[in-house]
């Protein structure tokens, strides 16, 4: 496949404040604009669009809503399904947050009393944490436990404190497992993420691998 360059000039706090948000998420610009323009091309308009959106940096008037569509789709990277969070909040996800989450986990998951959407909903109500983002996490720090691979991602700091955790605080196997999967996962990561993501997975990864 070819690949052409883009190059933007955007406002400096416009690309902080999305950053910021898309951080939350495992992401950053570069993904958020493929996701923009593969929306953009699978729905054949911009009428995803809120008008209040296109109001603010356009003068022409939205475009009228797609006809509705009632017949199932199946299209597992469609901007719906990457997004999917019930309560949504702009807070950069801090230490308070993840240490509630870490809590949550091990309170509830590990005795399979509960479910993701519920947890993270519980951590969303209770530290102001994107509920999506986490679900993500929940997901992530789950597949971990039980030796499944991830494609998504989350902040690497993060990543390092649940591994560390995972470490301390869960039975051998549990780090074992979230070894395996994080090597699991670099691959991909390594494909689809950019930046050095995976690079600095695979470098934590043989560093614990090392220490025996």
């Amino acid at each position: 496949m070819n690949n052409k360059e883009l190059s933007l000039t955007l406002d400096a706090h416009l690309l902080d404040e999305a950053e910021n948000i898309l951080d939350d998420f495992g992401l950053d610009a570069n993904i958020a604009i493929k996701m923009f323009l593969k929306k953009l091309i699978k729905e054949r308009n911009i009428s995803f669009l809120t008008s209040s959106t296109l109001a603010s940096h356009s003068n022409i008037a939205p475009p009228s809503p797609a006809p509705l569509q009632t017949a199932a789709t199946d299209n597992a990277h469609s901007w719906d399904n990457d997004f999917q969070p019930t309560r949504r909040s702009n807070s950069a996800i801090n230490s308070d947050m993840r240490n509630f989450l870490w809590t949550v986990f091990k309170q509830h998951k590990i005795n399979r009393d509960n479910d993701n959407q519920q947890l993270a909903k519980m951590v969303s109500s209770r530290t102001g944490m994107n509920q999506g983002s986490a679900f993500i996490y929940l997901n992530m720090i789950d597949n971990w436990v039980n030796g499944k691979s991830n494609t998504r991602t989350m902040k690497f700091e993060d990543l390092v404190f649940y591994v560390q955790a995972i470490k301390n605080e869960l039975n051998q196997s549990a780090f074992e497992a979230t070894l395996s999967s994080l090597s699991d996962s670099i691959e991909y990561w390594d494909e689809r993420i950019p930046g050095r993501f995976a690079e600095k997975v695979a470098q934590l990864v043989k560093k614990y691998r090392s220490q025996g």
